[in-house]
């Protein structure tokens, strides 16, 4: 759910165990087992018992990447205002842009945003709806945006006025309350139209209970 800058994409990235391109060094795709429907009907957006298998995965790769608690929860609130953590997601109606629907598990938009990306890491997107590939997507950006890779992908973080704060700071934050940091990522990364989503930061609420409290 977000406008798309100018992308310069290049084949220049290590796929698992090969090296393809020049570089900025290898990116591990995790292999957690996922709960995906493809489609682009309400019959995509999964309850909250389907949604936690997804949860764990998004939650254990960011937690071995060093991000912090907080953030991780807040990633989570959006992820589900977005996709309910499904992965597969087209967005439902059509999209709001001329460039086609978003798609996955941030919805980006458009969805070529999510393809080109997967054409730098594997040469291809066949499997777009691979949630373990669009965790290493993110994490791709990331990257990109922090300045510990250079692949010629859109770095996707813009920090705004209102939440000044770069991607890595973010990421590590221990400082901002959860709503904070929701509404950062939002406005930073996956830029909508309106930061009026109150209820992702009740979404967020939800699997800080849950992976906190248990």
């Amino acid at each position: 759910m977000r406008s798309q800058h100018q992308q310069n994409s290049a084949l220049i990235f290590y796929l698992i165990g090969k090296k393809t391109g020049g570089g900025s060094g290898e990116i591990v795709t995790p292999s957690g087992d996922w709960n995906t429907i493809v489609t682009d009907t309400v019959s995509g957006y999964l309850p909250w018992d389907k949604q936690i298998q997804n949860a764990v995965n998004v939650n254990n790769f960011f937690k071995e990447k060093g991000w912090a608690l907080t953030p991780r929860m807040a990633l989570l609130g959006n992820m589900t205002g977005e996709s309910t953590i499904n992965p597969g997601l087209i967005e439902v109606g059509g999209g709001t842009t001329s460039d086609g629907p978003g798609r996955g598990l941030v919805q980006w938009t458009p969805g070529t945003a999510l393809l080109k990306v997967l054409d730098v890491l594997y040469g291809g997107h066949a499997d777009w709806s691979d949630g373990n590939k669009q965790l290493a997507a993110m994490w791709a950006e990331y990257e990109e945006a922090s300045g510990l890779a250079n692949r010629g992908i859109e770095k996707q973080w813009y920090a705004t006025s209102a939440y000044p704060i770069s991607y890595a700071e973010w990421a590590h934050d221990t400082s901002h309350n959860l709503d904070w940091l929701v509404y950062a990522f939002m406005a930073n990364y996956l830029r909508p139209a309106t930061l009026d989503h109150p209820e992702r930061v009740t979404y967020a609420n939800q699997w800080a209970n849950h992976f906190i409290k248990g």
